[in-house]
């Protein structure tokens, strides 16, 4: 059995929650405006499937909760019930009633934990009523912060990021001088990694030190907004995702988003929020024994006011320098709400009155189940557009042994399952001897089945290769397809045990999501693939054939016979 994901089941509470839970999953009592008898905010959460294996840290919960007054809290909670009281003195957006909007993550292993941390994204939001106490964001020094949910980002999962604001009231002149302007939010990142090398000095003592170096590498984390999975009443002031593909900025940030910053008070701090879930991460890209970081900037655009303007420090400008905001201002940022425009962003009198930074790290993580695709340019005669060689790993995570192993894999469109072989793989792990393909056509996807696949438990504690398996085989991609326009594939993995009934398998498990990677001659020696960009030769199974053979094949023979027989008959004439 493999224990790689545990979900949360998490939906909006209301008119969806029977889509998830039959249960309510929150609820408030007291009074929301008395001191003396707070709110009380419960969540009856289910309960997380611990992690198999000796000395493995216990999961908990950690929530995010946003309050329809604007306000967020943060939580770890390892008991199924989260209760907090709270007397709610905001001004509720939206109603009367207070609620809240929790996102959750499934956490299975501390920052320095082995193995390393699984970290479990829902598929939340939820919408529960009452808020805890807020949790005040922005430093007493600054005017802004970015406040990343979690300090590490979690591949293919959702990471919360609240942008917050100030109006220091140090600097007003006029007992009302709110502030106005705009919030721009830089993510998409590329990725910074970070590598240690163990410098030694000879001698009579040996002293040993690290080094660590830093550098961007050409990969950028891929992040899609979901903004608009929250309330109305918590996406006031929100424009549309900016694309900076192209752009001056667009060399170190992919995306950009923008909020509008009204009538803030002198005292008063505001809080902007953005979900986003992180697809392509290159976590694999870090080398081994480094390290990561995905980072984000924000700036704050100031109209000019009853106030005295704040100044940017020496290291705020020059991150504002490294922007290029500059240029990006002049050329125009589009503004639009739900895809209908409403203007466009120019400095006009706009000035820059605060920039800020966070970062989130991002480990080379090990995940025993892998996909991987790599992928070669066919000649032009080829009926098929490129050939691919696919290898899928899985491993044996749970204390029992298994029994047999069925690998369901959907294939991109431009993929065609049936130039695959029906016979034969192109690759297995040793002591792998039986294996039946079966492929879906309409539904284009693979199925490998290992019938009699005994992988050890980790309870008998042997070798990797005693609970480990891999397999590889070479599909075709369609006539004209772009291999740079392949969506990401995972494959699905199902472990029978060792004793339980034929064809009574666990759950699956699913990889991460791979993408292709181009190779030519001298990658693959490299890389050690068995794989040659010469040979491209293809028998569609969906092809024509005629008293079996390829149509061809059938119409060139034609051709030979009837000139064949043409000849014979005429060839007194056609000679004279």
């Amino acid at each position: 059995m493999n224990l790689k994901s545990f979900l949360l089941t998490l939906g909006w509470v209301g008119s969806f929650l029977f889509l998830f839970e039959g249960t309510t999953i929150a609820q408030i009592t007291g009074n929301l405006k008395d001191a003396d008898a707070p709110a009380v905010l419960t969540l009856n959460l289910a309960p997380l499937s611990p992690l198999e294996g000796t000395d493995v840290p216990q999961p908990y919960r950690q929530l995010f909760l946003i309050f329809n007054d604007g306000q967020f809290y943060t939580a770890d909670e390892a008991n199924t019930v989260f209760q907090q009281s709270h007397g709610f003195d905001g001004a509720i957006l939206g109603g009367a009633t207070a609620e809240a909007v929790v996102f959750s993550k499934a956490i299975y292993s501390d920052e320095d934990g082995d193995p390393p941390p699984k970290i479990v994204s829902g598929t939340g939001p939820t919408v529960a009523a009452a808020t805890p106490d807020k949790t005040k964001a922005v430093p007493d020094t600054a005017l802004i912060a970015i406040t990343p949910d979690h300090p590490a980002l979690t591949p293919d999962g959702r990471t919360v990021l609240t942008v917050s604001v100030k109006n220091d009231s140090n600097g007003v002149v006029s007992a009302a001088a709110p502030y106005n302007g705009y919030l721009l939010l830089f993510h998409e990142s590329k990725l910074t990694v970070e590598t240690a090398r163990r410098l030694k000095k000879k001698g009579v003592g040996v002293i040993e030190k690290l080094e660590f170096s830093k550098s961007e590498i050409d990969a950028f984390i891929e992040q899609s907004s979901e903004i608009s999975g929250l309330p109305n009443t918590l996406r006031l002031g929100a424009y549309d995702a900016v694309d900076l593909s192209g752009t001056s900025s667009g060399n170190t940030y992919r995306a950009l988003q923008v909020f509008r910053v009204s009538g803030l008070q002198p005292g008063q701090e505001q809080h902007f929020f953005l979900p986003v879930f992180n697809r392509n991460v290159h976590y694999d890209s870090i080398p081994e024994g480094g390290s990561g970081a995905a980072s984000y900037a924000a700036v704050l655009l100031l109209e000019p006011g009853n106030f005295s303007f704040p100044q940017l420090s020496a290291e705020e400008a020059e991150g504002v320098s490294k922007l290029n905001l500059s240029a990006l201002l002049e050329q125009g940022i589009p503004l639009a709400t739900l895809g209908d425009p409403s203007g466009t962003l120019t400095l006009g009198e706009l000035q820059p009155a605060a920039y800020t930074s966070a970062m989130q790290s991002v480990r080379r993580s090990y995940d025993p189940n892998l996909i991987e695709l790599w992928a070669c340019a066919c000649p032009d005669t080829s009926l098929a557009g490129q050939k691919l060689l696919i290898k899928v790993a899985f491993e044996n995570e749970g204390a029992g042994a298994t029994g047999a192993v069925k690998v369901r894999i959907p294939l991109p469109a431009a993929v065609d399952v049936a130039s695959i072989s029906d016979q034969e793989l192109f690759s297995v792990a040793p002591g792998i001897e039986t294996f039946d393909i079966e492929k879906d056509t309409a539904a284009n996807t693979l199925t490998v089945t290992f019938p009699k696949l005994r992988l050890a438990g980790t309870s008998e504690h042997k070798s990797l290769a005693a609970r480990s398996g891999y397999f590889s085989f070479l599909a075709y991609t369609r006539s004209g397809t772009d291999i740079g326009t392949l969506p990401p594939t995972q494959a699905c993995i199902a472990f029978r045990d060792e004793n339980a009934p034929p064809d009574t398998y666990n759950s699956e498990v699913c990889t991460p999501r791979g993408t292709v990677t181009l190779i030519d001659e001298a990658g693959i020696a490299a890389n050690d693939l068995a794989l040659s960009c010469t040979i491209c030769e293809v028998k569609m199974a969906e092809g024509i054939t005629v008293l079996g053979m390829p149509l061809w094949l059938f119409l060139l023979l034609l051709v030979v016979v009837i000139g064949a027989i043409l000849l014979a008959f005429y060839s007194d004439d056609w000679l004279g």
